[in-house]
């Protein structure tokens, strides 16, 4: 699985483990397979080690995935309706404004004519 690395490396050094610390890379794997790899370990019918192997990623690194998704989930559900209200209110100012231009363009082209 290849997924984004910061700095350079080649593959070879990777496997081999010819960087020093100074360049070494840090692997950012997207989070639709952070959340599949934390659903697994989570759901538990195959054991820490096989989904870290399954998926290319270390023990540890499973492990704390899915703790923070068993602790993050509660912000999944919940509705944090102040600030939707405000969005709303933002969004709503914006297109009345919008409206406004508009009619304004539309009766000088209507004057024009």
């Amino acid at each position: 699985m290849n997924y984004e690395r910061d700095g350079e490396m080649t593959e070879e050094q990777l496997q081999m483990g010819e960087m020093d610390m100074e360049t070494r890379t840090r692997i950012r794997y997207p989070a639709k397979v952070k959340a599949t790899v934390a659903l697994e370990a989570i759901v538990g019918a195959s054991t820490i080690a096989e989904i870290a192997t399954k998926h290319g990623v270390h023990p540890v690194t499973v492990s704390t995935w899915k703790k923070e998704l068993l602790e993050r989930a509660d912000e999944i559900f919940a509705k944090d309706t102040d600030n939707i209200s405000c969005d709303c209110d933002e969004q709503t100012s914006v297109l009345y404004k919008k409206i406004g231009q508009l009619s304004m363009e539309v009766e000088h082209l209507r004057k024009s004519t």
